[in-house]
C-alpha cells in the first residue's frame, strides 16, 4: 500500500461520529458498493491498534456465476486542519479483481488508532472524521444468463405433525422437527420456545425451513404455499398462519417471530399444551420452481435462426396458465446490463394498478433504485422480446422512436401496459404460448448517466431520551373507517402519529387489529433525512401490559411507516377475560426513542 496527500473532492464520503464506534460498522455509501469500517481493527484477521477499511460489492447475492470486475480502489481520510486527504492505495496502482469468492478489497491496517486520535493530525476533530473512496472500474466480464420458471399443476400437499414433549422443560433457543418431504424437497419446522427477534420473551416463534438448500443449483428458487399450526388438543380450534414464499439458498426460512403469545399458549382453555405436549403441524405445497440457466446457443433454450435473441436476459415460463391463476405479478431475478442491475416485471393478466384489462403488461425495472440518492438518473434504450415458437423468431416491443427513458429513484420502471392482447398471446396458431410455455427477454442499452456529487452524515444520538404518547380509543367495535390517526406528537423535533386499522390491513384484514407508527411531517423535511428509531406499540389493560410490538426502523420519506399487521386478533379485543376494554375504552401507547439521523451532505 502507498500513502498520498491529496487536496480536492472525492467520489463519495461518509461522515461519522467516532465516539460511538463500539463494534464494527457497515454502512452503505454508494450504489452497488459499500465501505466497511472496523473502528477497532478487523477482529476476524486479528488486527489490533489499527482501523481497518475496505470496499465491498454491496449486493453479492444477485451476482451470477462467472461474474467479475476489475477496479482500482483508493481509500480516503480527511485531514480537517489542512483540508487535504490521506489516500491509501496499492503501491503500483494495480487493478483488483472482484468476483463471487472475493467481494472485498482494502487495507487491514489502514491507520494506527494512536495517529487517528492525535488531535494535532487533524483526522479526528470535535469527535468527527470523514472517510471516502474512489473506484475506477477498468473492465468487467459476466456470463450470459437467464432462468426457467416451472409452475406445478395440481401440486400435492404434504402434512407433517411434530409432537413436542416436555415443552415446559425446553431450554434451548431453537428446536427442529424431523426432516419431511414436500414437492421433492426436504423441509423442517423450527420452533423457538423462548421467542426470536421481535417475539423474544413474549411469544413462541415458528418457522418453516428448507432443509436441503445446499443441494440447490445456484440461483434456484422454490415457490411454496404453507401453513403452520399449533393444534388445539381440547376443542380442535387450531391456531395457524398461512403464507406464500420464494425459498432459496439465501432465503431458506420463513415464518412468524410472534406466532403465539406465551399468555395464550399457557391458557388451559387454549388446548395448546396437554400433559406438557405441544403438537405442531406443517402443511406444505410446492407451487413452482425457478432455476437459473445460461443464455446461449449451447443451452438449447434460446436460438438464433433468422432473428437475434435478446442479448441480456431471457425468462422461460412453464405452465403459464397456473402462474396467471395464482399470481398478479412475477418479478424475474436480477441481471446486469450497462453496469446496472435490472429485472423484468410481468403482469400476466394486465397491470391492475393501471386498470389494464385484456392485455399482458411487461416492464423493465431498475433492481436497486430505492437505494439511489436524489439527483441520480441513467438514460437507456431497451427492447422487450416474446418468442414465436412456431416461426422461431421474436416479437420485439420497443418505443416507436427508440426514445431514451430516464430511470431514477422516482421512476425506476418503464415498459408497456399493453404489451400484447391476451387473446393473441393465447392463440396457439401465433406460437407465443405452446404447451403452456412461453419465453420473454430483454435488451438494455445504457446511453448516458448523471449523478450529482453526494455524501451523507450519520449522526448517532448519545443517551437519547424516550417519548411516550397515550391514545384513547372509544367504541372500537363501532369504528367503521378503514383506519384512524392519533393526534400528532413530537419526538426529537419530528412529528409522529399512530395509525390504527380496526378491521385489519393487508394479510390481517378481517382477523387482526393492525397498528403502525407513522412519520407525519414529510413535507417539512428538507433535505429528507433518514431517522433511526427504536419504538414500541403497546395495548394496555387493567392488569398488565399484555400486547407489545417492539422494533427498530429507518424512517424516511420513502419508508414513513412501520408496525404490525397482526397486532392482536380481533376476537381477543372484546373478550372480557383479557380486560383490554377499560370503561368502554382502549388505551394504546407509543414509546419512541430516536437513535440516529442520516442526512445528505
Amino acid at each position: 500500500m502507498s500513502t498520498t496527500i491529496f487536496g480536492g473532492d472525492i467520489a463519495f464520503a461518509l461522515l461519522i461520529l467516532s465516539s460511538y464506534f463500539q463494534t464494527p460498522l457497515t454502512y452503505y455509501a454508494y450504489t452497488c458498493r459499500k465501505l466497511v469500517l472496523c473502528p477497532s481493527g478487523n477482529k476476524s484477521k486479528n488486527v489490533k491498534e489499527h482501523i481497518s477499511l475496505c470496499l465491498v460489492i454491496a449486493d453479492a447475492s444477485g451476482l451470477c456465476r462467472g461474474w467479475e470486475v476489475y477496479a482500482v480502489v483508493r481509500l480516503f481520510l480527511l485531514d480537517q486542519k489542512k483540508d487535504k486527504y490521506l489516500i491509501v492505495q496499492d503501491a503500483l496502482g494495480r487493478e483488483r479483481r472482484f468476483h463471487g469468492l472475493k467481494l472485498e478489497w482494502g487495507c487491514d491496517q489502514y491507520i494506527p488508532l494512536t495517529v487517528l486520535n492525535d488531535a494535532s493530525n487533524g483526522y479526528l476533530v470535535e469527535d468527527s472524521c470523514v472517510f471516502g473512496a474512489e473506484v475506477f472500474v477498468c473492465k468487467e466480464t459476466i456470463a450470459g444468463k437467464g432462468e426457467c420458471l416451472s409452475m406445478i399443476k395440481d401440486a400435492p400437499t404434504c402434512k407433517h405433525v411434530w409432537k413436542v414433549e416436555g415443552f415446559s422443560k425446553l431450554n434451548e433457543e431453537c428446536y427442529e422437527s424431523k426432516v419431511f418431504i414436500a414437492g421433492d424437497h426436504k423441509w423442517k419446522i423450527q420452533l423457538h420456545p423462548k421467542g426470536r427477534r421481535l417475539g423474544t420473551g413474549t411469544h413462541l416463534s415458528l418457522f418453516l425451513a428448507l432443509a436441503d438448500f445446499t443441494t440447490l443449483v445456484p440461483g434456484s428458487k422454490i415457490y411454496a404455499e404453507f401453513t403452520l399450526r399449533i393444534l388445539d388438543q381440547v376443542q380442535a380450534k387450531h391456531i395457524g398462519g398461512k403464507a406464500k414464499y420464494w425459498f432459496s439458498a439465501s432465503q431458506r426460512q420463513y415464518g412468524w417471530p410472534r406466532f403465539m403469545s406465551f399468555t395464550y399458549l399457557n391458557l388451559p382453555s387454549s388446548g395448546c399444551l396437554a400433559k406438557d405436549v405441544c403438537l405442531v403441524e406443517a402443511e406444505v405445497t410446492v407451487l413452482g420452481i425457478s432455476s437459473a440457466l445460461l443464455v446461449g446457443e449451447k443451452d438449447g433454450i434460446i436460438r438464433s435462426v433468422s432473428d437475434t435473441p435478446p442479448t441480456h436476459y431471457a425468462v422461460v415460463i412453464q405452465l403459464f396458465s397456473l402462474l396467471s391463476e395464482t399470481a398478479e405479478k412475477y418479478e424475474s431475478a436480477e441481471f446486469e446490463a450497462g453496469g446496472y442491475k435490472w429485472k423484468l416485471v410481468l403482469h400476466p393478466n394486465g397491470n391492475k394498478s393501471k386498470n389494464v384489462e385484456d392485455h399482458m403488461s411487461l416492464y423493465l425495472a431498475m433492481a436497486d433504485a430505492t437505494s439511489l440518492p436524489p439527483g441520480w438518473e441513467v438514460s437507456a434504450v431497451f427492447r422487450l422480446f416474446l418468442l414465436d415458437q412456431n416461426q422461431d423468431n421474436y416479437l420485439i416491443v420497443q418505443d416507436s422512436q427508440r426514445k431514451q427513458r430516464r430511470f431514477r429513484r422516482l421512476t425506476p420502471e418503464w415498459g408497456f401496459d399493453q404489451f400484447i392482447p391476451i387473446t393473441v398471446f393465447r392463440d396457439s396458431s401465433n406460437g407465443y404460448l405452446v404447451d403452456d410455455t412461453c419465453e420473454l427477454g430483454a435488451e438494455v442499452f445504457v446511453r448516458k448517466e448523471r449523478s450529482t456529487g453526494k455524501g451523507e452524515c450519520l449522526k448517532r444520538i448519545k443517551d437519547p431520551g424516550g417519548f411516550n404518547h397515550l391514545w384513547k380509543i372509544e367504541n372500537l367495535a363501532k369504528l367503521d373507517s378503514d383506519y384512524y390517526d392519533s393526534r400528532e406528537f413530537t419526538a426529537a423535533g419530528y412529528k409522529w402519529k399512530m395509525q390504527l386499522y380496526p378491521k385489519g390491513r393487508d394479510s390481517g384484514t378481517g382477523s387482526h387489529l393492525s397498528l403502525y407508527l407513522v412519520l407525519a411531517d414529510l413535507a417539512s423535511l428538507t433535505p429528507p433525512p433518514k431517522i433511526y428509531v427504536d419504538y414500541s406499540l403497546v395495548l394496555s389493560n387493567e392488569l398488565w401490559t399484555s400486547v407489545s410490538y417492539k422494533k427498530n426502523h429507518w424512517f424516511s420519506a420513502s419508508s414513513r411507516e412501520s408496525g404490525s399487521v397482526n397486532f392482536i386478533p380481533l376476537r381477543f379485543c372484546l373478550e372480557p377475560a383479557y380486560k383490554y376494554l377499560v370503561k368502554d375504552c382502549f388505551f394504546f401507547i407509543a414509546e419512541v426513542t430516536i437513535r440516529g439521523i442520516a442526512s445528505t451532505l
